[in-house]
């Protein structure tokens, strides 16, 4: 597996992303992110993330984002979405790397290894 994110990632340029505002997946679930406005490199690392050795249908539509809070008790939800929707956004930042993660046993998240974007040694 890490072999072959190695080479997605050698092959994929720095990702430029843009943040536009604050939204929702509501109602299928209570997470709350900022959007990421989709560019072709973004979307040809989804593709490539959903290819090869990581053949298969996705089980949901591909929509660039950066999760800000989940799993948020439905009141909780509502007053930090009502709050944070009406800010305004405007971020650009280029991403030069991805992470391979897994989780330990109290359920929290840590890395396992770095991949850098364009042909760079990973981390």
């Amino acid at each position: 597996m890490a072999k072959e994110l190695r080479r997605i990632a050698a092959e994929t340029p720095p990702i430029p992303i843009k943040v536009t505002k604050f939204s929702s997946f509501y109602p299928t679930s209570n997470i709350i992110y900022l959007k990421v406005e989709p560019n072709d490199v973004l979307e040809r690392l989804h593709e490539q993330l959903h290819s090869g050795l990581f053949a298969g249908k996705p089980e949901f539509v591909f929509v660039p984002h950066i999760t800000i809070g989940r799993d948020l008790p439905g009141a909780e939800y509502a007053d930090v979405y009502s709050q944070l929707k009406l800010q305004d956004v405007h971020f650009e930042e280029t991403v030069d790397r991805f992470h391979l993660l897994y989780q330990l046993e109290n359920g929290s998240w840590t890395v396992y290894e770095t991949f850098i974007v364009g042909g760079k040694e990973t981390v």
